[in-house]
């Protein structure tokens, strides 16, 4: 059975999805159906599911009954965590057990514009955003919404490539890995949007006088007076191709260069193979949905998909990066012998090697991402984003994490609550970072523009009137004054200077022996020797900012730290042998508690093993 040779039908190869990098399978979730075709547009199977598109469309709450389904091509799914997601009017389905399963509902959408129903949806750093066209954004974490700012209106992604219309600016913008949006160019009477795919983006004016197409790789963008771009007439021209649904690759090299086709594959087969590797489910739904739809899976085809899939299972490892916004906060390294770390953080506490592959991933019950956008908390606006300011302090052997106004330490596998923190001011985002530290076995606290706290009996005795920031390396303290403009170490409760920082009022980074603050645009930079009480002061040096610093850091002897090259440079050959000594005998004397017990239960002994 062949679809006509002209995408003309009103509900026709929407939400395509290519399945897999090396076969010609492409999945098109439409009306009531879910259909596999081939590049030549020939049904291999179909399945039908419970959910009309298409009438849906003639429901008085859409459009005053009009029906509006008039360019299939507007319509696109999205893959996130090995999830193919796709939405419908203001709910989200994913693909699952060969059918489509309800996820959400979409807030406040409104439903009588068309243009609601679609690119209401992008993924970025593993995550799944939504956005209600004229409302809010929202983060989506366990199958369940949460509201975070405004980023935009309409979001058209390729890849990991994610574009930003704003409607009423009439400006397209590239969304950054931190949520932040870059311009891209103005789109003046560029009302209709026609088509996005293929490494491409596609507006025109009302009679198609003016299109502005948008390479989505190099974000340049091409004018054009050609008719065949027009919302009605676009479906003709398209085909499918190595990234799904597209332009052809002839039109593609005419208007971006001969090596646009290859790159675009590239940057979709990259993308593709990354969910595979990091998400074996993907398969799992893949594997399922062939099965179920086309009478007679390829033997090659079947046997290729259960090898694939076994190797991936088996293989329990993901990868991630520092540069991730929200990975790699409250590092901690327990064994010194053992290139095995700890990384609390938002919802979980992740076991990781020296490549940042997470090797086991544990669920917590606290959930630190999404704290920050409680309107308690820096009046409901989204502040983390440098996770490398973020430390555990060890005490007694164990280990204590701050979550806004909580104490928490690491047992029996999760976060057990301590205590809460007496008077903290969380309308600053400073508070929630740099307030702990241990002396002689006893756990003091700050709450930043106040007082500081002991910890006895699971509850906060007030110590002193400082209230100051405290970095901890091994068992030294340092303490910023902001008001004094200092660093000092502290001996008991006396404060030796180590120097005065002046305009450097920006906390960048300590861990690894080392603290690094910076003025506003690291005109001045102070980088402290934590082990030897020593400073470098470096002029006009971008790698320490507070934004740059998580492309120089590593996991290395101590956890997370300076790259060795950076700590030779700045302290000598020896540093990184006197840090690796320096870690290894705090540690030793920290696990000679009875509670560290605590921290070797989150490694599972295959992970040990596997190590040693």
């Amino acid at each position: 059975m062949l679809f006509p040779d002209k995408l003309i039908g009103t509900h026709q190869l929407m939400n395509v999805i290519k399945l897999l990098p090396d076969y010609d399978l492409y999945m098109a979730v439409e009306n009531n159906r879910i259909r596999i075709v081939n590049h030549e547009f020939l049904v291999l199977g179909e399945i039908k599911v419970d959910f009309d598109f298409y009438t849906e469309y003639q429901n008085p709450n859409y459009c005053n009954d009009t029906v509006s389904v008039f360019a299939s091509q507007l319509y696109s799914a999205c893959i996130c965590r090995g999830v193919i997601y796709l939405q419908y009017f203001d709910k989200i389905y994913k693909i699952h057990d060969a059918g489509l399963a309800f996820v959400v509902q979409i807030p406040d959408l409104r439903l009588q514009h068309f243009d609601s129903f679609y690119h209401r949806m992008f993924a970025l750093n593993d995550d799944l955003y939504v956005n209600s066209l004229f409302g809010y954004a929202y983060i989506l974490r366990n199958d369940k919404l949460h509201q975070i700012q405004n980023i935009g209106e309409r979001f058209y992604q390729f890849a990991k490539q994610t574009v930003v219309w704003t409607y009423k600016s009439e400006t397209l913008h590239k969304l950054q890995q931190n949520l932040d949006l870059t311009s891209i160019g103005t789109l003046p009477n560029m009302r209709y949007f026609s088509f996005v795919g293929g490494g491409t983006l596609i507006f025109h004016s009302d009679e198609c006088e003016n299109t502005l197409i948008v390479n989505m790789l190099d974000k340049n963008i091409v004018e054009s007076t050609e008719q065949f771009y027009h919302i009605d007439k676009i479906k003709n021209k398209l085909e499918l191709g190595a990234t799904g649904l597209q332009l052809p690759d002839k039109e593609l090299i005419q208007l971006f260069g001969n090596d646009f086709p290859s790159r675009i594959q590239k940057e979709f087969e990259n993308d593709l193979r990354e969910q595979i590797s990091k998400y074996p489910n993907y398969l799992v739904e893949v594997q399922k949905i062939i099965k179920q739809i086309m009478p007679q899976v390829p033997y090659q085809m079947e046997t290729d998909l259960n090898k694939l899939l076994q190797t991936k299972v088996n293989l329990k490892k993901t990868e991630t990066q520092l540069a991730y916004h929200m990975q790699l906060m409250n590092v901690f390294k327990p064994f010194p012998d053992l290139n095995l770390f700890i990384s609390v953080e938002n919802n979980k506490i992740q076991i990781l090697n020296e490549k940042c592959e997470i090797l086991d991933s544990i669920d917590v019950d606290f959930d630190l991402y999404f704290g920050y956008k409680n309107p308690k908390y820096n009046n409901g606006k989204m502040v983390i984003f440098s996770s490398q300011m973020y430390s555990p302090v060890m005490c007694k052997g164990e280990l204590y994490i701050q979550y806004f106004e909580k104490l928490v330490k690491v047992k029996n596998r999760k976060l057990e609550p301590v205590t809460q923190i007496p008077n903290i001011n969380l309308a600053y985002f400073d508070s929630f970072f740099s307030r702990m530290y241990c002396q002689n076995d006893q756990l003091y606290l700050s709450n930043l523009y106040g007082s500081t706290y002991v910890l006895a009996n699971y509850n906060f005795e007030q110590y002193n009137n400082n209230g100051e920031r405290y970095y901890q390396f091994c068992s030294k303290t340092f303490m910023w004054s902001y008001s004094r403009k200092c660093v000092y170490v502290l001996n008991q409760e006396k404060e030796r200077e180590i120097c005065n920082i002046g305009d450097c009022t920006f906390y960048s980074f300590s861990q690894g022996g080392t603290l690094v603050m910076h003025s506003r645009d690291c005109e001045n930079v102070f980088v402290i020797n934590m082990i030897n009480l020593t400073f470098v002061e470096l002029q006009n040096d971008s790698r320490f900012h507070v934004d740059n610093i998580k492309s120089h850091l590593e996991l290395g002897a101590s956890g997370l730290q300076l790259k060795s090259a950076i700590l030779t440079e700045l302290f000598g050959d020896n540093f990184n042998d006197v840090l690796e000594k320096t870690y290894k005998e705090y540690i030793t004397a920290q696990s000679k508690f009875e509670q560290f017990i605590e921290i070797k239960k989150l490694f599972k002994m295959d992970i040990l093993m596997e190590n040693y």
